[in-house]
């Protein structure tokens, strides 16, 4: 799954808090809320640039600040890895000390494995050589553990957990797209009944679709479940988004200007925009573009809308 990172980069841009709760308690005890977070993932091409690490670049990088009554800051970097690589505990190494020398304050690293491996748990990197000794050691948090705790998990209102619900529904239905049609909608009805909010649930439907692909007649078949659903609960979020979609394709005029608008909303924000995601730009449909608007204005990277 060679994009992996992407989602799991995004759905942690919305739940940040929430997932440090349920995954690190103790940094999300620890941190002070009422501050506002930093997200500085621009700055990691400057920490490590490509000719020293090649084209790897860590996942996220937060500054937080913390409960001590002080301008107390830690660094937050999380790397999310979906395959086994002998080479992680390294590179967590060199993303830790290369973010302390660059801003002078404590970092924390954090390792998120996706794989299926139950023993692969790379949490240190160690060196010793003649009289010195360097031990590295970091938290990993391996996903598939949480298999033992899928009913605390439902009952939970954290929306993280249904972001760990998602992903092991995703592996657990990978050759049984029925199981899968029928788990999908099973989370959809959860986060309703849970009574999220509009734009929390668009942003974990976001992942969940993601997740949870579904062959083209169960997909056809979820949306109108999930219409249905939507109409039951008298919370129209994500059909709204398709059906304004479909009405716009009606107007082919407006398709361009939709186009026009989503480039202009990017490069306000990140500078111009690269020939290869503009031309992704123009030949997307419209339910893809309708998506794109509603995310354009939250992304840290556009990177983030054109990798999954």
């Amino acid at each position: 799954m060679q994009n992996f990172d992407s989602p799991w980069k995004q759905v942690c841009d919305h739940f940040f808090p929430e997932m440090l709760d349920l995954v690190l308690n103790e940094a999300f005890v620890d941190i002070d809320w009422t501050r506002p977070i930093q997200v500085l993932d621009k700055e990691l091409p400057k920490i490590a640039p490509e000719h020293e690490t090649g084209l790897r670049y860590a996942d996220k990088l937060i500054k937080v600040f913390l409960k001590t009554g002080a301008e107390e800051i830690v660094f937050v970097h999380i790397e999310f890895q979906n395959q086994v690589v002998k080479n992680l505990p390294k590179r967590m190494y060199i993303y830790n000390y290369r973010i302390f020398d660059k801003f002078g304050d404590d970092v924390v690293s954090l390792a998120i494995l996706g794989d299926s491996s139950p023993t692969w748990r790379p949490n240190k990197y160690v060196f010793r050589k003649w009289r010195q000794d360097l031990c590295f050691e970091y938290p990993v948090v391996k996903l598939i553990d949480y298999r033992e705790q899928e009913d605390a998990l439902t009952a939970s209102n954290n929306p993280f957990a249904a972001v760990i619900l998602a992903f092991l529904a995703g592996e657990a239905t990978r050759a049984n797209p029925e199981k899968r049609f029928s788990t999908k909608i099973g989370l959809m009805r959860r986060l309703y009944q849970k009574q999220f909010s509009r734009e929390t649930i668009i942003n974990l439907f976001q992942f969940i679709d993601w997740t949870l692909k579904l062959p083209p007649g169960l997909a056809q078949q979820f949306r109108e479940n999930l219409e249905a659903l939507e109409g039951e609960k008298n919370m129209p979020y994500i059909t709204s988004i398709e059906r304004m979609a479909r009405e716009e394709g009606r107007e082919e005029g407006r398709i361009e200007e939709r186009k026009a608008s989503l480039i202009k909303v990017l490069e306000n924000r990140f500078g111009s925009l690269s020939p290869v995601f503009r031309n992704q730009i123009e030949q997307a449909k419209l339910g893809q573009l309708a998506l794109w608007w509603d995310q354009a204005f939250t992304v840290n990277d556009p990177r983030y809308l054109f990798e999954h």
